[in-house]
């Protein structure tokens, strides 16, 4: 007989002022109990550093065989932040069903210089991975899929956008600049912006229609999407976000 599937989840509170988080705590559930997040509940947020604007009650969640299920109560709401996604607003009373690796939900408070989050981790939550996203109907030869990422496109994509594929999640990321992540990488600024080039095309195949510069996140959100960048290994207590973005020469 298998294991029954278990999840993590970690509260992690972080210091924008000073750049640090201040307290991290992570439990393993299983499926099917509901918990709740909140200053008073079975996973406290925002008691210390305390924030008066964290509801009592701010997050309902439970791990289920078709993903996360969650529902803002905060009064204040949350920023839901799928890796390696664009986020987005949660209003109170929103209800979610999230299958994706590795979660953040930021709950809103009034302290505007702490970050209060809800971190979830399950492996068992895949991303498929979606195939084209444009088919003709009646029969039609399927197309081929773009090739995978080169060794030197896959260092690219995660230098200029590190921010964008943190785990756990940077609020309001920004792209390193392309001269930056070529002293990173010992290339020139425009080696960089041809290796970002490529990856471009492999989103166009895949259906991106859309033309943009090379350090607009849209087309590697899409990438992630379909599986070509890989979620990070390891939980949040394991990983070590970068400083924001400068240039080391």
């Amino acid at each position: 007989m298998s294991e029954p599937a278990v999840q993590s989840v970690a509260i992690r509170e972080f210091d924008v002022a000073r750049h640090r988080q201040v307290s991290l705590s992570a439990i393993s559930i299983p499926r099917g109990p509901t918990w709740i997040v909140g200053k008073e509940a079975d996973l406290a947020i925002g008691v210390e550093p305390p924030d008066p604007g964290v509801s009592r009650r701010a997050l309902a969640i439970a791990a289920s065989a078709e993903g996360w299920r969650l529902t803002i109560h905060n009064r204040n709401g949350a920023v839901v932040h799928l890796w390696g996604q664009a986020p987005r607003w949660a209003d109170p009373g929103s209800e979610l069903v999230l299958s994706w690796p590795r979660i953040g939900v930021r709950v809103i408070g009034s302290d505007r210089t702490i970050e209060h989050w809800v971190l979830f981790e399950s492996d068992q939550y895949v991303i498929a991975g979606n195939g084209p996203v444009s088919r003709l109907p009646g029969p039609t030869r399927q197309p081929p899929l773009p090739r995978t990422l080169t060794a030197t496109q896959a260092a690219a994509v995660r230098t200029v956008f590190r921010e964008f594929l943190a785990w756990p999640p940077i609020s309001g990321p920004l792209p390193m600049p392309l001269a930056a992540a070529g002293n990173r990488l010992g290339v020139s600024a425009t080696a960089v912006s041809e290796r970002l080039v490529r990856v471009q095309e492999r989103a166009h195949a895949l259906g991106l229609h859309h033309q943009t510069g090379v350090s607009d996140p849209g087309y590697v959100y899409l990438l992630v999407r379909h599986g070509y960048i890989d979620p990070p290994i390891g939980s949040a207590g394991g990983q070590r976000n970068p400083g924001r973005n400068t240039d080391p020469s």
